[in-house]
């Protein structure tokens, strides 16, 4: 009997204890905060970083924190070092090791729809709430989807169409109508494609045009702020997440210059859809008469993933140079419409002062025919807008470029090389003059070989782009159209990095919009014998290393990832060679940077290997045709200091002089009156200017501008007669400008000219500068007659 009693007893005291508990779990909250990880990869460890953040601040009697994390095999033993998938409530400890699961489901393919179909169903039937979001955090590139999981062999991504179909089963499942907001903590995901696929599914979108560096959202602001103030509406919440997210990253300082998050009202998009519907068609009806302005717009028009080219831009800045660049009122319309609708879709958004065009919403759109992934692009699951009309968009304007330009008369032609001798150092850099002609020209740039053993080797390359600012002060890019004439001095540089106690060459490529350089190359984690593309990014004053981006192969394309390297770690420069039968290879150096704590890797310039170059200036038209002309010239830099280098425009100017190699190329400044050139040293605290003026006589020309200056400075000193090292006589007027400014006025009068240089620092006198500058001034300057 009393066995009987007890075994009905305890049986109760089950099954009450089971009720109490799951009535705790179906206790409705006021939000369930969803978070996807697909952590199989090598973001592993950053993805751990975020949950240490959430449980910093864990759930509360409002809101649910509720995860699923797929870990790799590497990469991070914390956490015990499990690599399957677990999924948590998440609750507030001291640390991440005292948080435990909720359930232990075994190796998933965080790839496969079903597996995120389970996990919201499980968190939302678990976990229910007033109002759900969701956010997916991994690697990301735009409409080629978001993953990948590595123990799948890469193939693991969730592409555009299974994530449609994942929440189309998920809230059907479930019963709820829509997420208040998905985020993709991911890079590359803010893209028209990619909130297309959201719309019916969510009130708003989350998401970055350009890349997300890897610590990823701001989880501890964000959390915070929901769970001491549940009752906040979705709106404030996104403000919240993008605010944290810009203001994390720039404590950072120059580690981070290029970032941006943006909240879509996916209900709001549906007009984004229609004005783009309608510029489609106005546009492929216009095409004859717009496609090159259409095409400078697209090269022109703020672009993304600065790791990789992925020939994203954004939606609203490309609209705008097309508006701006044709004349057809009709097409000016639809772009305008586009925009204002793109306008009207964006709730909030920021981005960094290097991507002032990046407005929220970006799309796909390849420059060329030959770099269109149409077959990818339509298989990856894009809605019937961007498969239907945007492809043929595309089409039209390819084929128009095609049919147009078949017999563009396209050239460059070296016309000149202005040297002084039959070889050039870094102290007399030679000066190329080149035409071109032809017409919806994409690129113009210059690149530099080097004669070895093997073949050519590129040792420098750059952009020929015509600078210019716009209407709201953006740096712009446009290339010649028709006739062109111009100039390239060539500085007679080489980049180098002591790699294994030797200065090893290596190829760098200057990034205009985020002051970076970047270097290609192969990255290894050298605990995990593993290695991969990747590009190396360096500040664009220190030229100290900033970040490494990889990239990553998936079945639906590449994406890219930020790492942090370890101690031990290794990076081998890439550089392009071209061999004697014409083809250029990319070769990889076998030196390798090996990091180490504490120590940036760093980049400099030094003098180019004496030698023989070829500088090789390049033209492209919208059809991807280009042609070349080149330069032979001979270096010699033997017995020349390294810390020194000549004035670029010396032979046009007619006057030469060194200043330290770290102080880059001179920038041409147009006055109202007159031009500008000048030069500075890497903090901006060190400026020689120089202006030429009409004279006959070194005291017409200071009797000339003596009332400007005593209209703008204070002078330090009277004027007075000098003589260089070089033996050269000139007038100079230390003088004082405004609270902190200090330098020398220095007039020469030769050759018919008059020249003005300015010695200028405006944060004061620093005697050590200016005795080492003015020192490296006077000793190298001199006059000869200007080339033309």
């Amino acid at each position: 009997m009393k066995k009987y009693f007890l075994k009905h007893l305890l049986l109760i005291l089950t099954i009450f204890i089971f009720v109490i508990a799951n009535t705790s779990a179906q206790t409705v909250k006021k939000w369930t905060f969803l978070v996807y990880m697909a952590a199989d990869n090598d973001l592993e460890q950053f993805l751990l970083n975020d949950i240490t953040e959430m449980v910093g601040i864990g759930s509360s009697d409002s809101v649910n924190i509720v995860l699923e994390i797929d870990r790799a095999e590497q990469y991070s033993d914390a956490w015990g070092d499990f690599t399957d998938t677990r999924r948590y409530l998440v609750t507030q400890h001291g640390s991440l090791g005292e948080l435990l699961p909720v359930e232990v489901i075994g190796e998933t393919n965080t790839g496969d729809p079903q597996n995120l179909v389970n996990f919201i169903t499980w968190g939302i039937q678990n976990y229910p709430a007033e109002k759900y979001s969701l956010i997916i955090s991994s690697h990301g590139g735009g409409w080629q989807g978001i993953g990948p999981d590595y123990s799948a062999n890469n193939d693991g991504i969730l592409s555009l169409a299974e994530i449609n179909s994942a929440l189309t089963t998920a809230r059907a499942q479930t019963g709820i109508a829509q997420f208040e907001f998905i985020g993709f903590d991911a890079c590359l995901m803010g893209q028209l494609e990619v909130y297309q696929t959201l719309q019916g599914h969510a009130k708003y979108a989350l998401a970055a045009e350009e890349v997300i560096p890897g610590n990823g959202y701001d989880y501890t602001a964000t959390l915070a702020y929901l769970v001491n103030n549940p009752d906040t509406s979705t709106e404030d919440l996104l403000s919240v997440i993008i605010d944290s997210y810009m203001d994390f990253y720039a404590k950072f300082g120059k580690a981070y210059q290029s970032y941006d998050l943006h909240a879509i009202d996916l209900v709001a998009l549906e007009g984004v859809n229609s004005a783009l519907a309608d510029f489609i068609t106005v546009a492929n009806a216009n095409m004859t008469d717009i496609f090159s302005p259409i095409g400078a717009s697209r090269v022109g028009a703020q672009f993304f993933s600065y790791a990789t080219d992925k020939e994203f831009v954004d939606l609203i800045d490309l609209m705008t140079l097309i508006e701006q660049g044709t004349e057809s009122p009709e097409v000016q319309a639809s772009a305008l419409a586009v925009i204002d609708a793109v306008v009207g879709s964006v709730l909030y958004t920021r981005t960094t002062d290097t991507m002032p065009s990046a407005n929220g919403i970006s799309i796909y759109f390849p420059i060329l025919a030959d770099t269109f992934t149409k077959e990818a692009y339509i298989a990856s699951g894009i809605s019937p807008l961007m498969a239907q009309d945007w492809i043929g968009f595309l089409d039209t304007f390819h084929t128009t470029a095609s049919r147009i330009l078949a017999d563009n008369n396209i050239t460059i032609t070296v016309t000149d090389v202005l040297q002084v001798g039959e070889v050039v150092n870094v102290l007399n850099p030679p000066i190329i003059n080149f035409e071109t002609t032809g017409t919806a020209i994409i690129d113009l740039q210059y690149v530099a070989f080097y004669q070895t053993e093997s073949g050519q080797v590129i040792v420098a390359q750059s952009p020929l782009a015509i600078y210019s600012e716009d209407a709201d002060g953006n740096l712009r890019s446009t290339y010649p159209d028709g006739d062109y004439q111009s100039s390239y001095a060539w500085d007679v540089l080489m980049s180098y990095m002591d790699i294994e106690g030797a200065p090893i060459p290596v190829l760098l490529e200057y990034q205009t919009r985020s002051s970076q350089f970047k270097m290609s190359g192969v990255f290894c984690w050298i605990e995990y014998a593993e290695c991969t593309q990747a590009k190396m990014f360096f500040d664009g004053i220190t030229y100290e290393m900033l970040t490494v981006w990889v990239t990553i192969e998936t079945e639906n394309g590449t994406v890219t990832a930020q790492v942090t390297p370890q101690a031990g770690d290794t990076f081998n420069p890439a550089l392009a060679i071209l061999t004697p039968e014409g083809n250029i290879e990319t070769a990889t150096l076998p030196n390798s940077i090996v990091f180490a704590d504490g120590v940036m890797p760093k980049f400099y310039y030094g003098p180019a290997a004496t030698g023989t170059y070829v500088v090789t200036l390049l033209i492209r038209d919208l059809t991807g045709a280009f042609r070349a002309d080149n330069a032979l010239i001979t270096v010699n830099n033997n017995d020349l200091p390294n810390d020194l280098r000549g004035f670029p425009d010396a032979l046009v100017l007619g006057v030469n002089f060194a200043y330290p190699i770290t102080w880059g190329d001179s920038v041409i400044q147009n006055l109202e009156t007159n031009t500008r050139y000048y030069i500075g040293n890497e903090d901006g605290s060190f400026f020689i200017n120089l202006e030429q003026y009409d004279a006959t006589s070194l005291e017409d020309f200071s009797a000339t501008v003596m009332p400007f200056f005593e209209q703008t400075i204070s002078f330090a000193t009277d004027p007075f007669t000098f003589t260089t090292a070089t033996g050269y006589t000139g007038i100079a007027i230390e003088y004082a400008f405004g609270e902190t400014g200090y330098g020398y006025y220095l007039m020469f009068y030769e050759n018919g000219i008059g020249y003005l240089f300015d010695l200028y620092m405006p944060n004061g006198y620093d005697e050590t500068i200016m005795t080492a500058i003015y020192g490296g001034f006077d000793g190298t300057v001199t006059f000869f007659a200007p080339m033309e």
